[in-house]
């Protein structure tokens, strides 16, 4: 090959992959409306598109008005996703209890929103790994206690984020390992221990005017195992296809598992509350975002430092900022109006806030078999909230 085809290669390459000529020319557009698992994937990938919702909207002064003293769940608060939505929602007005594996972690970042020049709620932490079921059944009897103390009247939930997550791409391991429950623990911790936190906290959904569940899923969900999603423990940690394609970790079936799981179940619940529920449940994939989760699956991979510097660089010039990745989430959460309006139930929304969807999810039997399967690993950990009155949690 010659040195001029050489250079002429370089350049474009260069052009495709350090400029904004592809975005301006709509190449990266183009590309989305050809496969939906790209749509709102980074900044590029939304060159040219109007916003369905802002950082104007989210901050207006009527959701100032409405939301203020409502309740707010948010778990996995302490960093990336997490932090930026309990930190809107305190601005917000919200009350918000931060959930948080490392407590440390957690209490630091709650000190960070108090600080805030714009801060007019309330926040609180309490620790919670979802990992576990039986911290996910602690943190919900602690919660359900203070509810009870505070409230003058029967408390109520209004907004539950499920936000949470890990990704496993330690290719040492032939296999996902289990959670201390027996249960893969990628599945375990993006998805499982948050059906258990839900079925546990319904009942102060259902004691809202108005109640917003919002699953933080991922475009991951279009590539999971040629199964799809498991709806039997042996299928679930059988290890019969590598969980993990390549030495990044990219694509990760194992992850895109879990958060196709989590599109199916604001399905399968939303059909399972009915029409004319309170409870309006849905899934968001927040895009390419500069987070940890980066960093930490990097180190997992076993990455080298070169690998490492040119994910740093595209990490703050190419992905989504952390405050924008939480907007389509907090639009679920917050813009009420709209949610009403359009009855917004069982959807899947991908930044920002343009509906998609993801065609593995809409298989019907999958979405009542893994619910019907996700009760099942749960059962030994649902309690009985009906005696909130006494603050009393009793095993059924």
């Amino acid at each position: 090959m010659s040195a001029s085809v050489v250079a002429v290669m370089a350049v474009l390459m260069g052009t495709l992959l350090f400029s904004n000529v592809p975005s301006q020319l709509g190449l990266y557009r183009w590309l989305a409306s050809h496969y939906s698992s790209r749509m709102g994937s980074t900044p590029a990938f939304h060159y040219g598109i109007p916003w369905k919702y802002t950082f104007q909207e989210l901050y207006h002064t009527s959701n100032l008005e409405y939301l203020r003293g409502q309740t707010a769940i948010v778990t996995g608060a302490n960093a990336g996703l997490g932090y930026e939505i309990s930190l809107a929602l305190a601005r917000l007005g919200v009350a918000v209890t931060m959930a948080c594996r490392n407590p440390v972690k957690c209490e630091a970042a709650a000190e960070q929103i108090r600080a805030d020049d714009e801060f007019r709620g309330n926040v609180s932490t309490l620790t919670m790994d979802t990992a576990s079921l039986s911290s996910v059944q602690a943190f919900a009897q602690a919660y359900m206690n203070k509810a009870i103390t505070s409230a003058n009247k029967s408390p109520a939930l209004d907004m539950l984020f499920l936000n949470a997550g890990t990704v496993f791409t330690n290719q040492e391991y032939e296999c996902v390992p289990l959670s201390q429950d027996g249960i893969e623990i990628v599945f375990a911790t993006n998805y499982i221990g948050h059906h258990l936190l839900y079925r546990l906290l319904e009942p102060l959904l259902q004691a809202s005017k108005l109640a917003r569940v919002v699953q933080t899923s991922s475009a991951a969900s279009y590539f999971p195992y040629s199964y799809r999603v498991a709806t039997d423990l042996e299928t679930l940690n059988g290890c019969s296809e590598p969980f993990t394609t390549s030495a990044s970790g990219v694509p990760n079936r194992s992850y895109g598992q879990s958060k196709l799981a989590q599109i199916l179940w604001s399905k399968a619940v939303t059909k399972s509350l009915g029409p004319d529920s309170n409870i309006y449940v849905n899934a968001f994939h927040p895009g390419v975002v500069n987070t940890e989760i980066w960093d930490k699956s990097l180190t997992q991979a076993g990455a080298s430092d070169r690998i490492r510097r040119v994910f740093a660089w595209l990490q703050t010039q190419v992905m989504w900022k952390p405050s924008e990745g939480a907007l389509t989430g907090l639009f679920l959460g917050v813009q009420v109006n709209r949610l009403v309006a359009d009855n917004i139930r069982g959807k899947y929304y991908h930044p920002q806030a343009q509906k998609a969807t993801n065609e593995l999810a809409n298989d019907v039997k999958l979405q009542d078999d893994l619910l019907e399967f996700s009760d099942f690993l749960v059962k030994d950990f649902v309690v009985d909230l009906k005696d909130r009155r006494h603050g009393s949690m009793t095993t059924q």
